[in-house]
């Protein structure tokens, strides 16, 4: 006797090109073979391929480096910089994703200023000073990242002096 028989499979882009029965499938589609049955009879076998996709992608992020270490996709940044992660799609295909990781700096700044006690109180990224010491203020950076200031304040003293003398 002699068949037609048809089949089906499923595959991944990242298996092409599919070699099945001497054909070879570089896409998704359909073709057909003869084939010798047992009995050496000619019989005709159909495959019909699904290719599911696979996707190369790129994304990009940008935090603070207060924000380090950062994970994404279970690959950890301790840096700026790219990395890849390999991610399976809804129909269990690998897909590899790239991810270029951007870090803004923090900073942590000191300042110092001198005035003198007739100054007093004295403003300071909106901290007031009412006597000299050491204060911080946190602000944010062009890129919107905490950085810390610290400002020493010196007062000099000022004096009320009264003299007298007596001339002739």
């Amino acid at each position: 006797p002699t068949y037609n028989v048809t089949d089906a499979k499923t595959i991944c882009a990242s298996e092409l090109p599919y070699t099945w029965n001497g054909v070879e499938f570089t896409a998704a589609g359909t073709q057909a073979t003869t084939l010798n049955t047992v009995n050496n009879c000619d019989s005709v076998v159909t495959m019909t391929l699904t290719v599911n996709p696979t996707y190369n992608v790129s994304d990009a992020k940008t935090i603070c480096a207060s924000e380090l270490p950062y994970t994404w996709n279970g690959v950890e940044f301790t840096t700026a910089g790219t990395q890849t992660a390999t991610l399976r799609t809804i129909n269990n295909c690998d897909s590899v994703v790239t991810m270029t990781l951007t870090v803004n700096p923090t900073y942590n700044v000191t300042d110092a200023k001198t005035i003198c006690a007739s100054e007093l109180p004295y403003t300071w990224n909106g901290v007031e000073f009412t006597a000299a010491g050491t204060q911080t203020a946190t602000l944010r950076t062009i890129n919107n990242c905490d950085s810390v200031v610290t400002m020493t304040l010196t007062v000099n003293p000022t004096y009320n002096v009264s003299d007298a003398k007596t001339i002739c």
